[in-house]
């Protein structure tokens, strides 16, 4: 989380306004549909709520900014 945190502190202020969000209760792949396993003592997996969300919010931020529509579908 500390590399998302730095990524977002470095955006120009110009640039539009970003949101982090941590997903406490999903694996670190979990917009992947992986088996559940540990590796490096990271827990990988697929979260289907938390992709769910994730996917939603980035079509809404991109629609905010004109980059996509909110009817694309995908």
């Amino acid at each position: 989380m500390r590399f998302c945190e730095q990524m977002k502190a470095a955006q120009p202020a110009t640039a539009p306004e970003l949101k982090l969000v941590v997903y406490s209760y999903a694996p670190h792949t979990f917009d992947m549909k992986l088996p559940d396993r540990t590796l490096l003592g990271m827990k990988l997996g697929y979260d289907a709520d938390a992709t769910a969300d994730a996917r939603r919010q980035v079509i809404e931020f991109l629609a905010a900014h004109g980059l996509t529509s909110k009817s694309s579908g995908r």
